[in-house]
């Protein structure tokens, strides 16, 4: 549980630190073998997330100059699901269910920040990205309940 007194910068910066950590998920997806029908999607979160750790790493730099944490998070919600999609013997529907299980943690992250006081530019930036992942996090939640039911 996060301290009330945490300041706003902090919380950004562990939500960026998150992101990072979900794009070298999807980077090693993309290299992995495992699950090659996913390659697309997988490369697609991968680009997505790279432009969003750009953007907010901008942002953050602009509006802290330097000054980041040094270590934000030490456990990050996509480093076990990438063991587990890595070395696991998941079905794809278990993967699908991982998948968007973790991403909307990531979008609860999102949504924590953007309860706080933030800068106007930096709050529209975090509105913006929280959009696009919950647009395709309703879509990947639509595409599973139809998987699931037709088997």
């Amino acid at each position: 549980m996060k301290k009330n007194s945490e300041r706003w910068e902090d919380r950004a910066e562990n939500l960026l630190a998150e992101i990072r950590a979900a794009k070298k998920a999807y980077s090693v997806f993309v290299t992995s073998d495992r699950y090659p029908h996913k390659q697309h999607f997988f490369k697609k979160q991968y680009f997505r997330l790279k432009a969003f750790v750009s953007i907010l790493e901008d942002e953050m730099e602009t509006v802290n100059g330097s000054n980041r944490l040094e270590n934000p998070n030490d456990q990050h919600i996509f480093e076990k699901m990438e063991f587990q999609i890595l070395e696991g013997n998941l079905t794809d529907v278990e993967v699908d269910t991982l998948i968007v299980q973790k991403e909307q943690e990531l979008l609860i992250l999102y949504q924590e920040v953007l309860g706080l006081y933030i800068p106007d530019v930096t709050k529209a930036i975090l509105q913006s990205q929280a959009e696009e992942l919950n647009n395709d996090l309703q879509k990947s939640k639509a595409d599973l309940r139809t998987i699931v039911g037709t088997m």
